[in-house]
């Protein structure tokens, strides 16, 4: 027997599932899906014939069907209801308790083959909107309640759902916003599950802070590390109750940044506890600290340096000061050794000024090589004989071996090559006290690359392990006691290493305190690219001839006395004749109207200098039909750019200073006519 009015305990359950449904859902839409299942499942007691929900179109209508409905009748009811709510929105038609009161016969009609024999309708609306209709409509047989009463009985639970579902709407904006607020963080944010690990919220930092892990994994740890199984340094066991921050450090295994996590429990939506999780990232704090500690220890190691190098440059100018003031006072015997020690104290300031601009090459990036063919020995015999004067001195064996392997003739850059095997060789005579020094050469194979290993040992002193690791560094030497005992300034290795590095290859030790060490130096083998032999090394002072073929004729332009009075002593023991030229506008007038074999033409001088003085004589001489001599240029600039620029000049070739007599009479040979030798 059917009840005639719904309980007040069933429209409390009504209500309470309805503001259940609002509470739970993101949209409209989807409230009304499952508010009109829940109304039809109320009311299928009173004999309804159905609920329909019509936001506007009929395409978009919802409908619940009480009983078994055949689907083609389910289509007419559908239609025929929607008819309805748009005739009495056009007010047209109107609610009725029996299909005779129905205005429009058409819809009567409609109804009527639907077997709807009452029709009412609760208008539904929603942030003061008419969103629709809820409508109720009752089969052929009288219903002991009236249809309107029935609806009536909807409208405050309606109303309170309605409420709810605004309020929900209203929360989901705030929880939007609050999700936007921590999108905008540059820290990765996320929320996750104490017991499960799953993520309930997570920023989208989180995708490019973590990338080791699967985005479409929902456990923390997959998603974020990558692991099967939970992080072994997991924080949820620690967290406190109280919410507490806990911190800690974690570096991404795959993006090596490093952050500062502060984990926390915090309540979640349905008030369980969850971990929120922040990460600062403190990766260019931490670089920048040890950017400054390094920059700390650079400068402290640069005052150290300027403090050494200072002592290491005027210890042999004090040499030549005292030694030429003693040699101006005593006998001509006596004078010859304070010239040899004169002349000892003058390369090593040569040595010292080399490395330095050698150093600021390096720091500007300027430092180039050279390409030719050579032979290894003779690179070999030339670093043993700098060094072998000392190792007499102190009695030290000296070994040298090359693998049969190893090629005899090579190419590529063998006076950087020789600076290094020299830098390895003086420090390995320098801290070995007895006992011996030795090189070995081999070829080896690897990654189809011919390699050479040079292997420089000695048994002396050794290194410290906590030293080896800046050994390369500039400035750097185990400790200052270092330099003032064996002298020295701390560049050779760095030098050496940014060398290795130019030749694609590399440079490292290996040491035992006490016990000695060795230096390893591997580069690119590299064959001799011609079958001819590799030019013959400058030779020594006393294989060349002692003197010029008579009658040659030399013009010197030079700006400094000095080396005025140096080159043409030289130049009149070699048995030449020297005219001078004191700046480039003079250079020009004589070499036009003299008779000369070679000019010798300063690069860096007053009023004109020799790059300027060299292309006005060149072209003056062509407008003269006047042939030139060859013209040498003298600087102490090895840079690239300036040979470069002397070359466009015109000039033939080019003496570095200091000049060695030695190097000064090859090239006069070498370019003086064939006639006149």
């Amino acid at each position: 027997m059917t009840q005639l009015c719904p309980p007040s305990q069933d429209n409390l359950q009504l209500v309470a599932a309805l503001s259940r449904i609002a509470l739970s859902c993101e949209d409209v839409s989807t409230f009304w899906r499952g508010a009109l299942e829940t109304i039809g499942t109320a009311l299928s007691s009173y004999c309804a014939y159905g609920v329909l929900f019509v936001p506007g179109r009929a395409d978009q209508s919802e409908l619940w069907l009480a009983g078994s409905v055949p689907p083609d009748t389910e289509d007419a009811i559908r239609m025929a209801l929607t008819a309805f709510v748009a005739l009495r929105e056009m007010e047209l038609a109107e609610d009725f308790d029996r299909i005779e009161d129905c205005r429009d016969a058409e819809l009567r009609s409609q109804l009527e083959q639907c077997g709807i024999a009452t029709l009412h309708s609760l208008p539904l609306h929603h942030k003061d909107e008419l969103i629709g209709y809820l409508c109720l409509a009752g089969r052929g047989e009288a219903s002991p309640v009236p249809v309107a009463e029935r609806l009536r009985e909807l409208e405050d639970p309606l109303a309170l759902s309605l409420s709810h579902l605004a309020l929900c709407e209203r929360l989901q904006r705030h929880n939007a916003r609050l999700y936007d607020l921590f999108d905008s963080f540059t820290a990765p944010v996320y929320v996750s599950d104490l017991h499960t690990h799953e993520i309930l919220f997570a920023n989208k930092c989180i995708n490019k802070a973590f990338p080791l892990g699967d985005e479409k994994e929902n456990l923390c740890y997959k998603r974020l590390q990558g692991y099967s199984n939970p992080c072994h340094f997991c924080t949820n066991d620690v967290l406190a109750d109280d919410g507490t921050p806990y911190r800690w450090t974690h570096e991404n295994p795959l993006t090596h940044r490093i952050y500062t996590v502060i984990d926390r429990k915090v309540r979640w939506e349905d008030e369980r506890l969850v971990r929120l999780s922040i990460a600062l990232d403190i990766t260019d704090s931490i670089r920048a600290q040890e950017e400054k500690r390094k920059a700390v220890m650079a400068s402290e190691a640069k005052s150290e340096f300027l403090a050494q190098i200072s002592h290491e440059i005027r210890t042999p100018l004090n040499g030549i000061i005292g030694l030429t003031h003693l040699a101006l006072q005593d006998s001509q015997e006596d004078q010859r050794g304070y010239l040899c020690k004169i002349r000892h104290s003058a390369t090593s300031l040569l040595t010292l000024v080399n490395d330095l601009l050698d150093l600021s090459k390096i720091e500007a990036r300027k430092m180039v090589l050279e390409h030719s063919d050579f032979i290894l020995q003779d690179v070999l015999d030339f670093a043993h004989v700098a060094v072998q004067y000392q190792m007499q001195q102190k009695g030290l064996d000296w070994h040298c071996r090359i693998d049969k392997n190893v090629p005899r003739r090579l190419h590529g850059d063998n006076q950087r090559l020789r600076q290094i095997l020299l830098n390895l060789l003086s420090n390995g005579v320098k801290f070995t006290a007895s006992g011996s020094i030795s090189v070995s050469v081999a070829r080896q194979r690897e990654n189809n690359q011919d390699w050479l290993h040079f292997a420089v040992s000695d048994t002396g002193k050794g290194i410290s392990k906590e030293f080896l690791e800046h050994i390369f560094e500039p400035y750097s030497q185990e400790d200052a006691s270092i330099s003032r005992r064996f002298g020295g300034t701390g560049l050779g290795l760095a030098i050496c290493k940014h060398i290795a590095d130019l030749m694609g290859g590399s440079i490292w030790c290996d040491s035992t305190p006490g016990q000695g060490s060795t230096f390893h130096l591997r580069i690119p083998c590299v064959e001799a690219t011609l079958d001819a032999e590799p030019p013959a090394e400058l030779p020594v002072a006393e294989d060349m001839p002692v003197g010029l073929p008579e009658g040659v004729n030399i013009l010197l332009v030079e700006d400094n006395t000095i080396n005025q009075e140096i080159a043409c002593t030289l130049l009149g023991r070699m048995g030449a004749h020297c005219t001078i030229a004191h700046n480039g506008r003079q250079a020009i007038d004589l070499a036009l109207h003299g008779a000369y074999d070679l000019i010798l033409m300063d690069v860096v001088m007053p009023e004109m200098d020799g790059i300027a003085a060299t292309a006005e004589i060149l072209r003056r001489s062509r407008e003269l039909r006047k042939t030139v001599p060859p013209i040498i240029g003298l600087t102490a600039d090895h840079s690239t750019p300036l040979l470069e620029k002397l070359h466009d000049a015109g000039m033939t070739d080019v003496l570095f200073k200091p000049i060695e007599p030695a190097q000064l009479l090859h090239k006069i040979l070498q370019w003086i006519s064939p006639a006149d030798a």
